[in-house]
């Protein structure tokens, strides 16, 4: 598994996989955020210096993604895995990887 930092190409996937019905349901904020929102959100994230976001890959392909924020002496991490590697075990390995 490995974790590579997410670059600006990245932004459709990760939107893709925001908006995947199962990813909102287990999210805070359940609803549909539009392209513009989520670039917004996105090229402001690759220029924050408390934030950290990774493609997970396994074999070649992407499979998740793990966001790291940190805020003053706490780390918090948030992680989706892509709607066609669910119930594989991947979360599970990609929050002890991390």
């Amino acid at each position: 598994m490995n974790f590579i930092r997410a670059k600006q190409e990245d932004w459709k996937i990760l939107l893709e996989w925001r908006n995947d019905e199962k990813t909102r349901n287990n999210s805070i904020n359940t609803s549909i955020i539009s392209e513009a929102e989520h670039k917004n959100w996105f090229f402001a994230s690759l220029n924050n210096p408390n934030r950290i976001i990774y493609i997970v890959e396994e074999n070649n392909q992407k499979i998740g993604t793990v966001r790291v924020d940190k805020q003053a002496d706490e780390t918090y991490i948030s992680w989706t895995v892509a709607p066609e590697y669910r119930g594989k075990g991947y979360g599970k390995q990609m929050v002890k990887s991390w």
